[in-house]
């Protein structure tokens, strides 16, 4: 049993073990600092953000059926000069 134990201490990674954890504990205060000033940095250019989720900014103006709908609302009617929407005979 104790040499499955020098086997494990031995392994590469249980060597770098103390090396992280020292750099991350025995720096508690600088860690602390760091992720305040990121998370203030993080939530001012969050607050900068303004969605738009506007329907003419949604549709596909390129797509076939969209230029086709675009063209039947701003056609008139012929007769009467009035505008026409799509499926209205």
């Amino acid at each position: 049993m104790k040499e499955s134990t020098k086997e494990v201490l031995s392994h590469p990674v249980s060597q770098a073990e103390p090396f992280v954890e020292n750099l991350f504990f025995n720096y508690r205060a600088f860690w602390l600092l760091f992720f305040l000033l990121l998370t203030v940095f993080f939530g001012y250019h969050a607050s900068k953000i303004q969605p738009d989720a506007s329907f003419e900014k949604m549709i596909p103006t390129s797509h076939p059926y969209i230029e086709n709908l675009q063209v039947s609302i701003a056609a008139t009617c012929s007769r009467c000069g009035r505008r026409t929407y799509a499926g209205a005979r």
